[in-house]
């Protein structure tokens, strides 16, 4: 996933007075994660380690998911946005490159440096919100969520316990007109909870527009756990502070994206990197019916051109789809 010049430029322009100093803050944001202080109390200093460390993976799971909505749900065509727990403003970005029909954002960012660090990203970016945005600066759980068409949530819930988060995600989708994106850190801890999470909203009328292709019991099993993953590119000063040579990361991510309406087509999707062996590739897919294996060989030339371009991640029709 590439990250945006105008998104890179605002970035490095942001960056440029306190890139000697960010090593040593992108430290000291790692170990205040470690510790499970999250983004509580972050200064200003961290807040822009943050930013340059963490903003262009987080980038690329939330584009992700929002294009995984997209694609089961191409009417959709949000009006108002809801973004809670906007950081320096990732969600806003995504929003902008994949609904461009969002004229009306709400941010709820309790954060003082956080809310510091997207208005001045936005206005770096010469974004069209940078002006626009309405913010909410009260935490979570003592605001009253407006009603937006679009709710989205990135890397939140997995700083509440699990009992606050499950409320905090019905809250979520009671704000909601349309839809809800949910996006957390791609571990076996964070799927579990967003495995929780689903089956709560499921059972109070929420359809599963991805990457479920089916509102039933979740098949995963046996320490398994479904996650995806996006390859970004690191520019020189993003391998500078995350102490590596290789020219990309991959950013693995869990998430869920769910609407009020009868969700589009309800292909499979791949939950694996395709495995190529001679003649034939093999899929893991979670279908409407369950995890299954699929087999395609060059015999069917159509479905083994298909499967030469898929990727984990992507919706897999059946063999009978157009």
């Amino acid at each position: 996933m590439d990250i945006p010049f105008t998104l890179q430029e605002a970035i490095n322009a942001t960056l440029a007075e306190h890139a000697s100093s960010l090593a040593q803050h992108s430290q000291a944001l790692s170990d205040r994660y470690r510790q499970g202080r999250g983004s509580q109390g972050l200064n200003q200093r961290e807040a822009l380690a943050y930013a340059a460390a963490r903003l262009p993976a987080t980038y690329g799971a939330a584009t992700a998911a929002l294009i995984a909505l997209r694609q089961v749900m191409p009417s959709l065509s949000p009006h108002t946005l809801l973004d809670v727990g906007t950081g320096p403003g990732t969600l806003l970005f995504a929003v902008t490159r994949v609904f461009p029909s969002v004229e009306e954002p709400i941010a709820l960012e309790p954060e003082p440096a956080m809310r510091a660090m997207a208005r001045e990203l936005l206005i770096n970016a010469h974004h069209p919100w940078a002006n626009r945005v309405r913010w909410l600066d009260q935490p979570l759980s003592n605001v009253v969520l407006p009603k937006s068409d679009l709710v989205t949530a990135s890397y939140v819930l997995n700083e509440l316990p699990d009992a606050q988060a499950n409320t905090a995600a019905l809250a979520l989708w009671q704000a909601a007109n349309e839809a809800l994106v949910i996006i957390e850190p791609g571990t076996p801890e964070a799927f579990e909870r967003l495995r929780a999470i689903r089956a709560t909203l499921i059972e109070h009328g929420a359809r599963v527009a991805a990457p479920c292709p089916h509102e039933g019991q979740c098949p995963m099993a046996g320490g398994d756990w479904c996650h995806f993953a996006e390859r970004i590119p690191r520019t020189q000063l993003h391998r500078r502070l995350k102490g590596g040579s290789a020219p990309y990361e991959d950013e693995k991510y869990a998430y869920l994206a769910l609407v009020h309406d009868t969700a589009g087509d309800r292909h499979a999707r791949i939950l694996r990197h395709p495995r190529i062996e001679p003649g034939r590739i093999a899929l893991t897919l979670c279908t409407p019916h369950g995890l299954r294996q699929e087999s395609i060989t060059k015999r069917n030339r159509e479905r083994f051109r298909r499967a030469r371009k898929a990727s984990w991640g992507s919706v897999w029709p059946s063999e009978h789809a157009p």
